[in-house]
């Protein structure tokens, strides 16, 4: 029986402090979010150490194993998704009940991360509201602990000891390089996924291999070493952002200081051992799991619900995340965790399995019958019902083909199938873009019916309609496909007679001027090239050659401004401050802002009609903003899909709000 170490306790509370910190307080703790880093160091030092002492006193059963991983783990988990279900019947979206669900599921089978590595950017997007986003850690571990223990096995039996620490090293080596290569490619899921996160928990584990250990003698090497570790850790957690490559070099920084600790805080001197493991200290570690647990859903419907609005109820916060998680160890977690059951078979098959079966089907029987939608719907009114279903509505009045995905190969344009406007067979004008051209597509249709114009519309995520002959990365898919979409475009332009070509994109995030950072990064934001040429320089050629390449067509080039965009979900602010009884007409962002990030890109429009007088602009920013406040909300309706497009049916209604104000139509 191994000797209980409160120090490690006292690190488990660090490590929870640091993830609650930056959830709450993310400005206070940028890099809090390393604390789940320390976790893994820690759980892979002691599951090891348990492991090997198994293996070696020959008591080792894996089915036992995972029993008891789940009698730990399971019992909070389900009552953390039950609770976050319930209330999420009346305090999520549709849209976000959907994905509670989906994620919840997934999450109870220990895939859960490969829904968020999907779906959303653990610092920002669709899901960074979702209550149960941060399970993808116990994803994580868990998949690590289905395959390691059957391997430690293997390295132990068949492995000698010098050949077991190589190959435990190498995977380390090759997974931090793995890992560093796709944060730095900006990699979606990169953040989530295990083959990213296997450093972090076999560092732990090699430490344990290893029985690396400072000993009583060595008083002052320890609390050396501990203070370093201590510091590390707290130094990454100051230090690293949202902005930082991770994981991958910066994940090792934090779980080398928790290494530091680990093999030496029980060896310091004891005064200072005393300190750091205070009972108060101690107590937070041993009730970690549950603080984890709980911090986040509890935060999530604390904004949902306006409640977490003053430094009073930030304090109430804390005091009830200490209850509940209290209430959580002592009831659940203590209760279930040294229940004897008679087999793991017995286990697994009449009480895990039924158990998680139940709840999964709990969980989406109000989701798939519509239950939830109606329930939501009641609770909160018309006005939220409205804005809603605008922002929800995905309806492609052309074909799908007429709008491909970022990864996908390029196509030619699709001329029958994708026709906007006036029902005629002359094409008189062409919209291409990206996801900004394509949310513009009900609004141009709408403006080209009433004016007796008839056009195509072919778009394509992040794509930028601009020609170059550099435009693309042959180690990039997207980068290659765009470049190819352009000449498709072109090529459509060259041989038809369009009297108009419309280039709407998403500007300002391919040329950003964001230097404060309060806008999500586009990943395909140009840079400057190894030359010296500078990111404007490069938007600047590419679009005049596109210019040049329009007029010689015969064609009038027309550049579309972007709409205005939020540094924020403004599609969650607007439901949410109605759902928190509050003025949904405060989700509104500074023009001037808008102007600073837009410089750049409006810059280089300018110097383009100055030189090509040819060239028209059209913007609808002037409806959307006045007196320098720009707003989602048009006349009452709320016409946004996120931060920065407009939904479907926002766009037609602002087109329908164009003509009956009698404003010029752009063709």
């Amino acid at each position: 029986m191994k000797a209980y170490r409160p120090d490690i306790d006292a690190l488990r509370a660090l490590s929870v402090a640091l993830v609650v910190i930056f959830h709450v307080f993310p400005k206070y703790l940028s890099g809090g979010f390393i604390g789940v880093d320390v976790f893994f160091v820690i759980s892979g030092y002691l599951i090891t150490s348990n492991i090997q002492r198994s293996i070696t006193d020959n008591k080792f059963s894996l089915l036992s194993f995972y029993q008891n991983r789940a009698r730990r783990l399971l019992p909070v988990l389900y009552a953390v998704i039950a609770v976050s279900t319930l209330i999420g019947l009346f305090y999520l979206t549709p849209k976000e009940y959907h994905s509670l669900v989906e994620s919840g599921v997934l999450s109870l089978v220990y895939v859960g991360n490969t829904y968020f590595a999907r779906r959303t950017d653990y610092f920002g997007g669709d899901n960074n509201g979702n209550p149960l986003l941060h399970l993808w850690s116990l994803s994580v571990e868990e998949q690590f602990y289905f395959i390691w223990p059957i391997l430690l096995i293997v390295l132990l039996k068949y492995f000698s000891r010098y050949l077991l620490h190589i190959c435990v090293f190498v995977v380390i080596a090759i997974c931090v390089y793995i890992g560093e290569k796709s944060a730095l490619s900006k990699e979606s899921g990169s953040y989530f996924l295990l083959q990213y996160r296997v450093p972090e928990l076999l560092l732990g584990a090699w430490a344990a291999l290893l029985g690396i250990k400072t000993n009583n003698q060595q008083k002052l090497l320890s609390t050396i070493l501990t203070l370093a570790g201590i510091a590390i850790i707290l130094f990454t957690a100051f230090t690293l952002s949202k902005a930082s490559v991770f994981p991958g070099i910066n994940a090792l920084w934090p779980c080398i200081g928790a290494l530091l600790v680990i093999v030496s805080a029980n060896n310091i001197y004891p005064g200072l051992l005393k300190a750091v493991t205070v009972k108060t200290i101690v107590w937070l570690g041993v009730l970690s799991y549950s603080i984890y647990l709980w911090h986040w859903p509890l935060l999530i419907y604390g904004k949902a619900s306006g409640l977490l609005n003053s430094e009073l109820s930030y304090a109430l916060y804390f005091l009830i995340l200490l209850g509940l998680s209290y209430a959580s160890w002592k009831f659940i977690e203590q209760r279930y965790r040294f229940r004897v059951e008679k087999s793991p078979k017995v286990f697994f098959l009449y009480r895990l399995l039924p158990s998680t079966l139940l709840l999964a089907a709990v969980m989406s029987i109000p989701f798939e019958m519509g239950l939830q939608k109606k329930l939501w719907f009641s609770v909160w009114g018309n006005e939220a019902k409205h804005f809603y279903e605008y922002s929800v509505d995905r309806e492609y009045i052309v074909a799908k083909s007429c709008h491909e995905s970022g990864g996908s190969s390029a196509k030619a344009v699709y001329i029958d199938q994708c026709s906007i406007g006036a029902d005629k067979d002359e094409k008189e004008f062409l919209l291409i873009g990206d996801s900004h051209g394509r949310h513009f597509t009900r609004f141009f249709n709408h403006l080209g019916a009433e004016a007796g114009k008839t056009g195509v519309v072919s778009t394509k995520t992040s794509c930028m309609p601009l020609l170059s002959e550099d435009n693309f990365n042959q180690d990039s898919d997207t980068d290659k496909n765009c470049y190819e979409k352009n000449i498709h475009w072109y090529e459509e332009v060259s041989k038809k007679d369009y009297k108009q070509v419309y280039l709407a994109a998403y500007w300002s995030g391919h040329l950003s001027n964001d230097s404060e950072n309060l806008f999500t990064k586009h990943p395909g934001a140009l840079k400057a090239l190894s030359d010296g040429t500078a990111a404007e320089d490069i938007f600047y050629s590419r679009l005049e050659k596109t210019i040049q390449t329009i007029l010689a067509s015969g064609a009038i080039p027309v550049l579309v401004e972007q709409v205005p965009e939020f540094p924020y979900p403004v599609e969650k602010c607007v439901i949410g401050n109605i759902m928190a009884r509050d003025k949904f007409e405060n989700c509104t962002v500074n023009s001037v802002l808008l102007k600073n990030k837009s410089r750049l890109y409006l810059n280089a429009f300018e110097q383009i009609q100055k030189k090509y007088p040819q060239v028209k602009r059209f913007s609808i920013n002037d409806i959307l903003c006045s007196e320098g406040i720009c707003s989602p909300i048009l006349a009452g309706s709320f016409v946004y899909y996120n931060d920065d497009h407009l939904s479907y049916s926002g766009a037609e209604y602002i087109a329908k709000f164009f003509i009956k104000n009698g404003y010029e139509l752009p063709f």
